[in-house]
């Protein structure tokens, strides 16, 4: 079903969705925002406050990792190939952190990616572990280090071969496309 019907969903979603994404990996917006960035185009990203979090209150931090790569656009498309890149994220989101707030503890950071986003390009969650969101709720979220598990360990296609659950609400224009199948 997701390749029949998942991705050309997703190749037929206007790209002016992820204009305003764009226009952030581009530096036309949100420049003064940006905590982190890796410059590299197939391997870089930049990291930014989410708009829910004030960037003070770390009870509620909650970042978003931006993928350079405009082919990246859901869990689906990572492999093998990626690895470098969601390492990175880690590694360097751990270290902007431990710098900027010397007193939180790295250990509470909970990194995890939508399945299904709720935009069409690859981006990162990172929040405070403690932090009660809708987007942390089962059958969504997956967590990075277990995305990185699988690739490594299990298949380094893991994602374009595995059944992924889905949660969807009504209103979703995919989940009427998956359930009238």
């Amino acid at each position: 079903m997701y390749s029949s019907i998942s991705t050309k969903f997703i190749n037929e979603t206007d790209p002016a969705t992820v204009d305003w994404i764009y226009n952030i990996l581009n530096h036309d917006s949100e420049s003064d925002r940006i905590f982190y960035e890796n410059p590299d185009p197939l391997l870089g990203y930049i990291v930014l406050p989410d708009f829910k979090w004030d960037t003070v209150n770390l009870a509620t931090l909650h970042l978003i990792a931006l993928v350079h790569d405009k082919n990246l656009k859901s869990l689906r498309d990572l492999d093998s190939s990626h690895l470098p890149l969601l390492k990175d994220i880690k590694l360097q989101v751990s270290n902007v952190l431990k710098s900027r707030y010397p007193d939180f503890d790295i250990s509470q950071l909970l990194f995890y990616v939508h399945y299904h986003p709720s935009f069409y390009h690859l981006h990162i969650h990172i929040s405070n572990i403690n932090t009660e969101s809708q987007g942390m709720i089962s059958g969504r979220a997956h967590i990075l280090d277990q995305v990185i598990d699988n690739i490594e360990n299990i298949s380094p296609n893991y994602y374009q071969k595995a059944t992924l659950p889905v949660v969807f609400g009504q209103k979703n224009k995919l989940y009427s496309l998956l359930t009238n199948v």
